[in-house]
């Protein structure tokens, strides 16, 4: 279990999270599973990230100790949103442990686990999930980014402080469709307002679907969305309401399981945690590609 003490950075009263260690910041906000935070440049910390969640803005960085630093975040955030949206409460260690117990000791998995051991899996909000995962069909993460930015801005709902713009509701996206255009989501629109108009009618719960329990039954409800897939459901379920037996399949995962997992091993082999196992898979493939290739 971490540890908190209040300490002060630039004279800024903050909160600094120990024992969370090999928690990597920098790879768990890189990997692809969220789109609004942002890396600070000139931060003199080994990272520093800026970004908005549950309609709050967090300044976030983590030390050369592998501490995590809350930079000017008020303590009552810290227990009711950032513990839970960043799993703090979560050992990677012991999730790393179960997930290479149903793995073949030969798998590669085991070099993927090493090399993306600090990867935690966000708990984001189901709606703002299942909006951003529907724009990243075949499009790239500088344009979702950009997409979603220029959304929420679109809709100009400023957070406290005036630090940046909250991610707008299903019903504010219904009531102004408009707000869209500006961000040029093409064929995704009409997949987009689909989604809008089921949760705001609720034919589509997405608190009923985040706690049925069932992976299959979660899934199904969630592919009656127009343009939501098997896919984009599997990554609303694992990064928006913590299946974390959900293991989306898209052409990087599909293509590193054909040239560096080739043993024979299942998602649903991995076990509860699938979905983690599958983050490994994916940041391991991603270093290959970006050091030209590796040994199969």
């Amino acid at each position: 279990m971490f540890t908190k003490e209040t300490v002060y950075i630039n004279g800024i009263k903050s909160i600094s999270v120990d024992g969370v260690q090999p928690y990597s910041l920098s790879d768990t906000l890189e990997c692809g599973q969220c789109f609004r935070f942002e890396r600070v440049s000139d931060s003199t910390l080994v990272s520093e990230y800026t970004g908005i969640a549950f309609g709050k803005h967090v300044r976030v960085g983590q030390d050369e100790n592998g501490r995590l630093l809350f930079i000017g975040t008020p303590d009552e955030d810290f227990e009711k949103i950032w513990i839970k949206y960043f799993a703090l409460d979560t050992s990677l260690n012991d999730v790393r442990a179960e997930i290479l117990k149903n793995a073949p000791k030969e798998n590669k998995l085991h070099l993927a686990a090493e090399a993306a051991k600090g990867i935690a899996i966000l708990r984001q909000e189901p709606w703002e999930a299942l909006f951003s995962f529907i724009v990243s069909q075949n499009n790239n993460i500088p344009r979702i980014r950009k997409i979603i930015k220029t959304v929420c801005e679109s809709y100009g709902k400023r957070v406290e402080g005036d630090l940046g713009y909250a991610f707008p509701s299903a019903e504010e996206i219904i009531a102004r469709p408009e707000g869209l255009e500006s961000a040029r989501v093409g064929f995704r629109l009409r997949y987009l307002l689909d989604a809008a108009k089921r949760v705001c009618e609720g034919e589509t719960d997405l608190s009923v679907i985040q706690n049925i329990g069932d992976y299959s039954a979660a899934k199904t409800e969630l592919m009656k969305i127009t343009g939501v897939g098997s896919k984009v459901a599997d990554c609303v379920l694992l990064y928006g309401m913590n299946y974390l037996s959900a293991f989306p399949i898209d052409v990087w995962i599909r293509r590193a399981m054909g040239e560096y997992f080739t043993d024979t091993f299942t998602p649903e082999s991995l076990g509860r945690y699938a979905g983690i196992a599958q983050q490994y898979i994916f940041h391991f493939a991603r270093v290959l590609e970006k050091e030209g290739g590796g040994t199969k």
